[in-house]
């Protein structure tokens, strides 16, 4: 078999926001196992809006930046480097993940990791519409980490389709 080129630089798209942080976790500990012993860099990536005035909970930069250093400290990533938050004026999901997308291109990113809570409760291999989007619209591979993931300390085989 033969073996890819290594690569040095992953982007994880987080959203700090999230209620639900078993996702998260376990795409951390999804990125220790990839990461094993190697030289890695894993650079947590958050793309938000812009706050409403109407908004009863700080969903602005300090917050996002701060929920991802607390997110972090808790969980991993073991090579994670310092959050990133990209702005965007309005929220649309089109422009988030071009600027996700971007952020990977414009960095190096060999791998672009995101989580998708869609499937729970589902039988069929379906995405959340942001993941679909990045694995549509990237040239960067992307590993989907879902809750249905099975967590493992060592990635030994990466199965992915080519043209």
């Amino acid at each position: 078999m033969k073996r890819l080129p290594s690569f040095t630089r992953v982007v994880w798209a987080v959203d700090p926001f999230a209620e639900d942080r078993d996702l998260q976790q376990l795409a951390a500990s999804t990125l220790d196992a990839l990461v094993g012993g190697h030289v890695i860099q894993v650079e947590p990536v958050s793309v938000i809006h812009q706050p409403s005035p109407g908004d009863k909970i700080p969903r602005d930069e300090a917050a996002a930046l701060a929920a991802l250093r607390k997110m972090i400290a808790t969980f991993g990533p073991k090579n994670a480097l310092a959050p990133v938050v990209i702005t965007q004026d309005e929220m649309a999901l089109t422009e988030a993940v071009k600027k996700l997308i971007g952020h990977a291109s414009e960095t190096g990113a060999h791998l672009i990791v995101v989580g998708t809570d869609a499937m729970k409760g589902s039988t069929g291999f379906l995405l959340g519409s942001f993941a679909e989007a990045v694995i549509l619209q990237s040239d960067i591979p992307t590993l989907a980490v879902s809750p249905r993931t099975r967590a493992t300390t060592k990635i030994t085989e990466i199965v992915f389709p080519t043209d």
